[in-house]
């Protein structure tokens, strides 16, 4: 199974996943469940914007992806 994360905007109070921004706060809680779940074994963030200008967010976004990760340890 593969997770997909992305960013987007909100809209009419909704969340919609457009990856215009960084994932979301309320969007890191839904990991932890489906990686206590499910056999995940890779995870994707979908993310446009503007390069170079966003690469740091992005970055920030691959690395809270990685400490998500590392709670669940090592893939059954």
């Amino acid at each position: 199974m593969q997770l997909h994360l992305a960013g987007g905007t909100w809209a009419e109070g909704l969340l919609q996943d457009d990856h215009s921004a960084d994932v979301h706060p309320e969007v890191w809680d839904l990991p932890r469940h489906v990686l206590a779940a499910a056999p995940v074994r890779g995870v994707l963030i979908e993310r446009g914007g503007k390069l170079p200008e966003d690469f740091p967010a992005i970055l920030e976004d691959v690395r809270r992806t990685r400490d998500v990760v590392a709670e669940r340890g090592p893939a059954a």
